[in-house]
């Protein structure tokens, strides 16, 4: 793979290089991004879905609010 592609905060491509020719840079228009995309969900989407699909972290001003409660209030 000889191509460079770099995104900006919404997942949209901003540009890209090509150092098979000589680090030239890639008009954007010309990549078909659908086809990258499903790229990169092939090989990275196991961590796109440990992040989707994993639990909110613990609460402890839930759980002291639970406990405590009466206590100060």
């Amino acid at each position: 793979m000889d191509k460079s592609y770099y995104f900006n905060e919404a997942f949209k491509i901003k540009y890209g290089y090509d150092s098979s020719t000589g680090l030239d840079e890639i008009d954007v228009k010309t990549i078909d991004q659908e086809s990258l995309y499903k790229k990169i969900y092939r090989y990275f989407g196991f961590i796109v879905e440990a992040n989707v699909n994993r639990k909110p972290p613990i609460t402890m001003q839930k759980r002291f609010n639970g406990k405590y409660y009466k206590r100060f209030n």
